[in-house]
């Protein structure tokens, strides 16, 4: 990676980081952030496909590479957006779908289990 890559890598870093902190924008509860402009895309009539063709270059091609997908993300205004958004993508691609599961607690009836 070149230092000009590096360098535009750690400012970005250190602006979503502001975004987060709520470093950014002035004024009280909600706050208007100025975006580069180099970060916004220009919409046509699909924006999702906007979106997905600028984030996921050759998308077709590199789906399956894990590495691919784990070097990019979907930041969005709320959680729906995002979900949206990765639909789009995976009904876009040409793989079989799997949804995996989690749990976020432990179930309580496991604690009551004698050996």
């Amino acid at each position: 990676m070149s230092e000009i890559q590096q360098s535009s890598i750690q400012d970005f870093s250190e602006w979503i980081l502001k975004i987060g902190n709520g470093d950014l924008g002035e004024g009280d509860g909600d706050n208007n952030i100025t975006i580069p402009h180099d970060l916004i895309i220009q919409p046509t009539q699909n924006p999702l496909e906007d979106i997905i063709n600028s984030t996921y270059l050759d998308l077709d091609a590199q789906y399956m590479d894990a590495n691919y997908i784990q070097e990019r993300a979907n930041l969005g205004p709320t959680n729906e957006v995002v979900e949206e958004l990765n639909d789009y993508i995976i009904s876009s691609t040409n793989g079989v779908e799997h949804e995996y599961l989690s749990l976020d607690s432990i179930c309580k009836a496991s604690l009551n289990v004698a050996d």
